[in-house]
């Protein structure tokens, strides 16, 4: 029953790089987004402009199917 359900049999849980960078990168491209708006802030760029341009790679990213 447990095989057909996709369960394991053994105890032991398998680690995949994919499992790790998975769980890793999420946290790293907020990272760089939150780093990148610090540097455009620093270089005087208006942080509505830095909002609507978020919006519109959100946007846009979502009409080609990235995000």
């Amino acid at each position: 029953e447990q095989v057909n359900s996709g369960l394991a049999l053994s105890p032991t849980k398998v680690t995949t790089l994919q499992n790790n960078l998975d769980q890793l990168i999420p946290g790293l491209a907020a990272l760089a987004l939150t780093m990148f708006c610090m540097f455009l802030l620093k270089k005087k760029v208006s942080p509505i402009v830095i909002i609507l341009g978020l919006f519109i790679v959100g946007i846009g990213g979502h009409l080609i199917g990235l995000l």
